[in-house]
């Protein structure tokens, strides 16, 4: 489960596909910046993963969420509160449990778009659209990245791609 959208605050800032959402309004104009730029880096000791969040995350009856769920759940809330190293971390940590999870791979690719990390992030969310070519996030997350790498037309196709996926988003 995700925070709700914060209002006003320009830039990708998603992870996952099938419509979850962990942030604010998308990339409506070319001159929309990310959520955390101009931020204070969080000291060394914040880049682990709150171990507070991922207990929290845990479903009724004693259930316990796989770990790589665990994590997916707590990177999304670290990237929301605009902590993306945090949120990365995370998403590496998803990752080690599950090499094929496509919301991991859309989760490190927001976290990398907001860390101004383009190029990376640009390979992340293409490994997430291979693996779930549904997921319109991950097509958001690349078309940022691609826009940002100077590949316009390459951005302009994963845009539409993400329309196509998702029309009724106004991201």
């Amino acid at each position: 489960a995700a925070g709700a959208p914060a209002k006003g605050v320009p830039g990708p800032n998603a992870a996952g596909g099938g419509g979850d959402s962990f942030g604010a309004a998308g990339a409506g104009s070319a001159a929309a910046g990310h959520v955390g730029y101009g931020r204070a880096a969080p000291p060394p000791d914040a880049l682990r993963v709150d171990k507070a969040i991922l207990l929290s995350q845990q479903p009724a009856g004693g259930q316990k969420l796989p770990a790589s769920n665990r994590f997916l759940s707590a990177g999304a809330e670290r990237l929301s509160a605009g902590d993306p190293a945090n949120a990365l971390a995370a998403a590496e940590a998803a990752l080690k449990e599950d090499p094929r999870s496509a919301k991991a791979w859309g989760l490190k690719a927001a976290a990398l778009n907001q860390m101004r990390r383009f190029g990376e992030a640009e390979l992340a969310a293409k490994r997430a659209t291979e693996l779930d070519r549904g997921n319109s996030q991950a097509f958001r997350d690349l078309a940022w990245a691609q826009l940002h790498n100077g590949k316009a037309d390459e951005a302009e196709a994963s845009a539409n791609q993400m329309i196509f996926l998702d029309p009724e988003n106004a991201e």
